[in-house]
């Protein structure tokens, strides 16, 4: 009798080890998978025109890809104010755009700005770029701060960099349609891949409408509504290691009230 006790309690304690040991297995697994997820991916910028990683350049510099973008639904200029420390975004009058304060104060002929676009390092004033989809965009960046040194003029308050995707070795196709409220629409499609030797090309093209959210109560439309068609094209020689011909077409098209 005093045996099978012996047996029958060695057999809980050798069940307790192993629930145990399963325990402490599965929960370091949890850890490690936390840990896992919990790494923050390096983020590489063209802020200081060159490729260096964003924890290794001394700017004030927010970058966003497109897929952090797509993670958190950031559309428009006004979500990537929301998440840019010292930027805000004017829709009304004018798009206008202040880093800290500093920016334009007035859209009249021979006005400078405070703070400078430039899309794939060309400068322009369409502060709608910015907003583009993710679709057309690789990454945005915005450097606070005087920017004189590296981007000339125009940039006493600060810079945004918009970087287009580019072409891809290997042909790749890309597909997004997207609806919501006030019948709003988007439709976007891309194809990319290689056209020859050491040539790359890749054509992009978007397609937006949605109705006024703001109720006119005269016999015009509603305000706020959206109407737009964004398309690009673009061609890539690699000649060399170190040298590359990018040629870029945007034909944007905004009609909205």
């Amino acid at each position: 009798m005093n045996g099978q006790r012996g047996q029958l309690k060695n057999l809980i304690c050798l069940l307790s080890g192993g629930a145990l040991g399963a325990g402490a297995l599965a929960a370091q697994a949890a850890e490690t998978e936390a840990g896992k997820a919990s790494v923050l991916e390096e983020v590489v910028v063209t802020a200081t025109k060159r490729e260096a990683s964003i924890q290794d350049i001394s700017l004030a510099v927010s970058a966003f890809t497109s897929e952090f973008r797509d993670r958190i639904q950031m559309q428009g200029v006004q979500d990537i104010a929301n998440f840019t420390p010292g930027l805000t975004a004017q829709d009304e009058p004018d798009d206008r755009l202040n880093i800290r304060g500093v920016g334009r104060t007035t859209n009249t002929p021979g006005s400078d700005p405070g703070v400078g676009i430039y899309v794939d390092g060309v400068y322009t004033t369409n502060t709608n770029a910015i907003g583009s989809q993710s679709l057309m965009i690789d990454r945005i960046e915005v450097l606070r701060g005087p920017q004189g040194t590296l981007y000339g003029r125009n940039t006493i308050g600060g810079a945004v960099n918009v970087i287009s995707p580019r072409p891809t070795d290997e042909f790749t196709g890309d597909v997004r349609a997207s609806t919501g409220n006030y019948d709003a629409m988007m439709v976007g499609a891309a194809i990319s891949g290689p056209a020859g030797d050491a040539v790359g090309f890749r054509l992009d093209a978007v397609k937006q409408d949605r109705d006024g959210y703001i109720k006119n109560l005269g016999p015009a439309n509603d305000l706020a509504d959206l109407d737009s068609l964004d398309a690009s094209g673009q061609v890539q020689w690699d000649i060399s290691e170190r040298l590359q011909l990018r040629v870029r077409g945007v034909s944007p098209a905004y009609d909205n009230a």
